[in-house]
């Protein structure tokens, strides 16, 4: 989940220079996310083949039959 965008906002706010995508499957939501910020990437499900720095879950974990199973398989 993509969550508000709030993280990004507060990464905007470092000054530093980074690349941003929403992994959201909430078609509702991601519209909600791409309208906040034309320059956002919103996607469906994440690219298999993109790495990734870093990765934030917002209000996924809960949602998961097996949590541990779930971060072994996005790490």
């Amino acid at each position: 989940g993509a969550g508000s965008g709030k993280i990004r906002e507060a990464l905007a706010r470092t000054g530093r220079e980074f690349r941003y995508f929403f992994i959201e499957p909430d078609p509702m939501k991601a519209k909600e996310l791409s309208s906040q910020d034309r320059s956002l990437k919103v996607q469906s499900f994440p690219d298999p083949q993109r790495k990734y720095d870093l990765i934030f879950l917002n209000h996924v974990l809960e949602h998961t039959a097996d949590p541990n199973s779930f971060i072994r398989s996005v790490r």
